[in-house]
Order: C-alpha cells, then sequence, then structure tokens
C-alpha cells in the first residue's frame, strides 16, 4: 500500500471525509482490513488513542464524540463510547468502555461502531465517486 493511500485511510477514519481531489486520487471504494489495520496500528504506535485527537471525557474539557480505540499495552486495547448532551457539548452524557485482549478484535469493534452500516467486517465500504 502506498504511504498517498495509507494518507487517505487516516484522513477518512479522522475526518470521515475526503475532498473531491482526495477522492479521485483515492479512486476504490472498498478498504480491506489489514489497510485499515496497518494505518490504526501505525497511528498507534505515536499516540495512546485512536483517533489521536480522542480522549476520555474529563471534567471541564470538551467530550470526544463516538467511539475511540485506546491502547493500554502491548497486547490490551480498550474502545470507549462517548456522547455529549446536545445543549451541552462540555458534559459527557454517556460513556461506556471494553476491553480487549487483541488488535484485531478491538479494531473491529471500533469499526462497526464507527462506521455502521460502511463496515461489514472484513471490509470498510464508502462512498467515493469515480472520475
Amino acid at each position: 500500500m502506498s504511504t498517498r493511500r495509507e494518507e487517505l485511510i487516516l484522513r477518512l477514519l479522522t475526518q470521515y471525509y475526503l475532498n473531491v481531489a482526495d477522492q479521485a486520487e483515492f479512486g476504490s471504494n472498498t478498504i480491506v482490513l489489514a489497510e485499515l489495520a496497518r494505518v490504526v496500528t501505525k497511528s498507534l504506535e505515536t499516540n495512546d488513542f485512536f483517533p489521536p485527537t480522542a480522549k476520555p471525557w474529563e471534567q471541564g474539557e470538551p467530550c470526544y464524540e463516538g467511539a475511540f480505540l485506546e491502547k493500554q499495552g502491548d497486547h490490551r486495547f480498550r474502545v470507549h463510547h462517548q456522547r455529549s448532551y446536545a445543549d451541552n457539548p462540555g458534559v459527557c452524557a454517556e460513556r461506556t468502555s471494553r476491553d480487549y485482549d487483541d488488535f484485531d478484535s478491538a479494531l473491529r469493534a471500533f469499526l462497526h461502531a464507527e462506521w455502521r452500516g460502511a463496515f461489514d467486517g472484513e471490509r470498510l465500504t464508502v462512498k467515493v465517486p469515480h472520475t
């Protein structure tokens, strides 16, 4: 996989969007699990959380919305789910977490939570127009 494709996958996973130029360059609308795992693993080498901007909510801080992965050790991962109140994004309304003893299970749980309907357990299918 090219470094540029990895950059685009990372952008898609963290921003949920590719601009028109990136969509054209991206090409395929399918990202297989191995590609997703490679990008997330690479990010977790330098960050404890994926997406890197995510973290468990703390009083007085904005609440990250959605699911995110936390690396807790070589083979321990936690998947968090958080949401804030609609009228008060600085307060966490609900949060849950679940621990996993392997990366693959944690990654699948994260992808199922964040990409409902687009992740089938083996691949992520996104709407990328072909030019």
